[in-house]
């Protein structure tokens, strides 16, 4: 698989972040500067298969009204709509229940 990571500035993500399945969904999160040449888009290539959990459906959609549900299921266990926008504490825990079970990563 080819995975695609876009953004405005050229280091490797230092820690768990998205990657894309096309260039062009990834370059939308170069912040809005790819026409002044300063979108830094990074490819990605798999090395062996990915244990994955995918999330279905408008899951990515960070909304409180139902949206993000199975995610927060099972993140936290329960349903969190006041959580919709703490990327950070869903992608660390994810990836902390993701280790007991040797997932790479989350689809959604």
């Amino acid at each position: 698989n080819t995975l695609y990571h876009g953004t405005w500035h050229p280091e490797l993500p230092p820690g768990p972040d998205w990657a894309a399945f096309d260039p062009e969904h990834s370059v939308i999160f170069c912040g809005g500067v790819i026409e002044y040449g300063r979108c830094w888009h990074l490819t990605l290539i798999t090395t062996r298969p990915l244990n994955v959990v995918y999330f279905d459906g408008n899951s990515a959609a960070k909304l409180s009204t139902g949206t993000l549900d199975s995610q927060d299921i099972v993140t936290w266990g329960d349903v969190r709509p006041d959580w919709s926008f703490d990327e950070w504490s869903k992608i660390t825990t994810l990836c902390d229940w993701g280790r007991e079970y040797d997932i790479d990563g989350f689809v959604r």
